[in-house]
């Protein structure tokens, strides 16, 4: 994976002002993705989630929705990414997704009239952390996510993997606590 520091956007302020500049390697990696047969219809979201530095696989988070848009089903890809992470510690964290709609509305490029309240909720979720980069990738790059969001339409049923490395990251009760009662899904 190219971690390239000119790709990436870099999005959170911290009281009014940039943070310090991180190395993106030393982020957690969240690819996000998300699908809708129907458009809107059954819909299913997806998020992979990989640690700093090495990038061992930490888990993958899947989402079913019985009916939305795709862009919709997208914006809960990330957020169900962004939960995760947030619970386990991963405080930087760089933001992978291949709508190009998503990102540049993240990026404050694009307007998101239609999808207010769900990029709202994103917005107020990305302040939890330290450090948020944001770029596009092609599709050919995102088949972890993709696979995810579709697994989710096929079962009709969400559910997350946790995998060997996410030991390296256990739940604190007090992030837990800190962080439960803004991010609620709501399908």
């Amino acid at each position: 994976m190219d971690m390239s520091e000119s790709t990436i956007y870099y999005l959170v302020r911290k009281k009014g002002r940039l943070g310090p500049i991180v190395d993106s390697r030393d982020c957690a990696l969240i690819q996000f993705d998300g699908g809708s047969r129907g458009n809107p219809g059954p819909s299913g979201s997806g998020a992979v989630i990989y640690g700093p530095r090495d990038r061992e696989l930490l888990a993958e988070v899947a989402l079913y929705i019985p009916h939305a848009t795709n862009n919709i089903a997208e914006y809960h890809g990330l957020l169900c990414g962004l939960h995760w992470a947030y619970m386990h510690g991963l405080k930087n964290v760089v933001i992978e997704g291949d709508s190009k709609l998503i990102v540049e509305q993240l990026k404050g490029t694009y307007k998101a009239t239609k999808m207010l309240e769900i990029y709202t909720k994103t917005l107020g979720t990305l302040i939890y952390f330290d450090y948020v980069g944001i770029r596009h990738i092609y599709r050919e790059n995102n088949t972890v996510a993709d696979r995810l969001a579709n697994e989710a339409m096929d079962q009709g049923g969400g559910f997350t993997r946790e995998f060997e490395a996410t030991a390296a990251y256990p739940v604190s009760e007090q992030t837990h606590q800190s962080f439960d009662g803004f991010l609620t899904i709501s399908v």
